[in-house]
């Protein structure tokens, strides 16, 4: 279980209430949609698309929550799915060659405590690893967001991505080494 999931009970028993009956389904939805609107907002940087493709998921999930089965996966890791399944017909609809303007990644990392000489070097750092996160290939990218922004272990991730848990501990050790380099090339 991750940090974001519920109890496999209570998860169980609010599942069930939904199939019966579709109101039933706010907890989930109030529970989880928070975290996927984030999912969505760290590939993104648009918050309205993010918003959209979020409300996309749960549309989907409550449609489908008949066709959701526990055989060791979560709740949260079928939900994950949906959203990766989703951003990526997003992805395919609209290039996702957009230049990103550093307005718009000034306005993702506001920071009131500190001071103006330490929130420029922490957005210029922080820039610089949005830079480099989104030169990874997709599959790299969403295991190091899923393991990194959203706190989940290798074998729920590898639920979610289908792949081997030790597959998925290998492509994050090779990955951070990997980030690592090429931040320290673009530092210095």
């Amino acid at each position: 279980m991750s940090v974001i999931s519920l109890s496999p009970t209570k998860e169980k028993k609010l599942i069930e209430e939904s199939r019966n009956d579709k109101t039933k389904f706010s907890p989930l939805y109030e529970h989880y949609q928070p975290y996927i609107k984030e999912f969505f907002k760290h590939r993104l940087n648009d918050y309205e698309t993010a918003e959209d493709l979020t409300s996309a998921v749960f549309e989907k999930a409550l449609n489908g929550l008949d066709n959701f089965q526990w055989q060791g996966v979560s709740f949260s890791a079928w939900l994950y799915r949906i959203a990766r399944n989703t951003l990526i017909d997003h992805y395919r609809k609209v290039s996702r060659n957009k230049p990103v303007a550093s307005s718009e990644l000034l306005q993702e990392f506001p920071s009131q405590e500190k001071q103006p000489l330490e929130l420029i070097e922490t957005m210029y750092s922080e820039e610089l690893l949005y830079s480099i996160l989104q030169k990874l290939p997709p599959r790299e990218k969403d295991i190091i967001y899923l393991k990194f922004f959203d706190g989940y272990s290798n074998k729920v991730i590898s639920q979610i991505t289908g792949l081997s848990e030790t597959n998925v501990g290998t492509i994050i050790y090779r990955t951070v080494r990997k980030l690592r380099q090429m931040y320290q090339e673009r530092s210095e």
